[in-house]
């Protein structure tokens, strides 16, 4: 060709390379055809880089919304900070303990359930009036209260569905001997 940049396969491919960059050739534009060949690819690597981004953007978008449709507790922006403010004065006004300090406690545990008995032991200097307000207020949200047993474990395997009763059984007996021991004090 004519054109120095593209005189043979080798230095064509890497003036295509320089190209796809956004670089345009130092010489040959005065020829019309090669200036729309520059025109029409720099066009078409511009609307597939575009396309490309344009496809993770939205596949990440389409993935992020399904899993807010599947999360219990999102809601929207306004009603996220009323709540979250709405804590902040229940948490002072009733003397609740931090939340960071009742999260750490609660993920020692091994139960799905937490009862009013337990969070006295967990937490003895915490008044029972005040573990009712903590309970009424987080039992008013839809997402704390417990799902039926088969929504649990419908996504387990038969071998899961068998440990899961299995832990169930011990947590159970566990828990009986607790109380038993307490009724005996």
């Amino acid at each position: 060709g004519s054109v120095e940049e593209f005189r043979d396969f080798r230095t064509a491919f890497f003036s295509q390379w320089v190209m796809m960059q956004g670089d345009v050739p130092d010489e040959g534009l005065v020829e019309i055809w090669f200036t729309l060949y520059v025109i029409s690819f720099h066009v078409a690597v511009y609307f597939l880089l575009v396309n490309f981004l344009f496809a993770i953007i939205v596949e990440a978008f389409l993935k992020c919304k399904s899993d807010m449709q599947q999360d219990e507790t999102e809601m929207n922006f306004f009603s996220d900070v009323i709540v979250t403010i709405l804590s902040y004065i229940l948490t002072f006004r009733h003397r609740w303990p931090s939340k960071m300090v009742i999260v750490q406690k609660l993920e020692e545990l091994t139960t799905h359930r937490i009862t009013d008995s337990m969070m006295a032991r967990i937490f003895p200097k915490w008044s029972a009036r005040s573990r009712t307000h903590f309970f009424n207020y987080y039992l008013s949200h839809g997402s704390c209260h417990v799902k039926p047993h088969r929504a649990r474990l419908r996504h387990l395997t038969t071998a899961a569905k068998f440990d899961e009763v299995e832990r169930r059984v011990k947590k159970a007996l566990e828990e009986y001997k607790l109380m038993e021991a307490c009724k005996k004090e």
